[in-house]
Formats: structure tokens, sequence, C-alpha cells
């Protein structure tokens, strides 16, 4: 079955369970495609499309790009929380999934320090905690996946000064997301 992202109304998302394609994986594909340029959008739903229809194992994929969200993605910053919830997503590929108790207290720990950071320079401290928030809200709650990359797309854009480059940074980020998951797929 394929299902391709050509709007912005995510109504395809009710095919997951009928596709045993996990709904993290579904709303990291739309995060991705909401935060594309335009003249990228069409060619990425094909890619993914044709790299989902292709992937042998969809089991671990979604967790996968968690881990390497947080481990290269977010390289830049503060390994603290990051580290602490990519452990668990290596202990989930790994064959040890972790309780949703584990990922609930990092939840916590990660909003606390959220909180924190929250309106204080710099600006990108807010959203590397709030990526590894919603990266450990993502074990239970799908559409946290989906948070997690933008907020994962914002830190980065945090890094620049200038309109301008702030929104060239965030693109750079979607950019390298896209190109992530379409591995990933692409070597399940």
């Amino acid at each position: 079955m394929t299902i391709t992202t050509t709007t912005n109304d995510h109504s395809d998302l009710s095919v997951a369970t009928e596709t045993e394609v996990p709904g993290q994986l579904l709303h990291i594909r739309d995060m991705i495609w909401d935060g594309l340029p335009d003249d990228e959008k069409e060619s990425f739903s094909a890619a993914f499309d044709g790299a989902l229809a292709a992937c042998k194992d969809k089991a671990y994929v979604w967790q996968r790009f968690m881990i390497w969200l947080l481990r290269d993605e977010m390289a830049l910053f503060n390994r603290n929380v990051i580290d602490r919830v990519a452990v668990l997503y290596e202990r989930w590929v790994g064959g040890n999934r972790p309780s949703e108790e584990s990922f609930r207290s990092l939840v916590t720990v990660a909003n606390d320090a959220r909180v924190a950071t929250e309106g204080k320079f710099p600006l990108h401290n807010y959203y590397v905690v709030s990526t590894a928030m919603f990266a450990a809200r993502a074990a239970y709650n799908p559409y946290s996946a989906a948070r997690s990359v933008l907020d994962g797309a914002m830190s980065r854009r945090r890094l620049v000064r200038g309109k301008k480059q702030q929104s060239q940074e965030e693109y750079k980020s979607f950019q390298r997301q896209r190109d992530a998951l379409l591995m990933l797929l692409a070597n399940s």
C-alpha cells in the first residue's frame, strides 16, 4: 500500500495499523515533509514510499531514527538528557525494550530542564531538551516523534543569527533528517 503525504492534513495516519507501519514513523515523515522547501516535498514523498515499500523490517526504523536524531543531529549540544534518552532507544533496538516508566521518568527530567531554560540564553538549549523530552515521549505517544523532529530543527535554527540564516539552517536540518530517514529505511 502506498502512503503519500501531499497535504498538511495528515489524514493518512489512520492506515498505520492496517499496514503495520508504526505511527511514529508516519509522524516523523509528516513533520519532515512539512519542514522541507516546497520544491522538495513531492520527491521526498515518492522516495519515502519507495523506501518504505522496499523496507524488509520496519520494526526498529523509527527508534533508530530517534537514536540518529539524538546522537548525530543533536551532537553539538548539551549531552546529559539527550544521551540518557538515546541509551534507552539503543537498549530497545538491541532487543531489551525499556519500560514505559523508564521513558516517562526521562520525560519528567527533560521537561524540568526545559522549564529551567525557557526564555533564557542561549535559546537553543530550550529546544535541545525539548527534543529529548519529545523523543522519550515518542516511546508511548506516536505524535511526540514528530515534535522531536520539529524541536531538533528549531534547536539548530537557534544556533545562528539573522532570519535568513535561521531559515536556511532549519531547512538544512530537515534535509539531513530526510536523508537519515531514507537511509534507515533503505538499510532495514
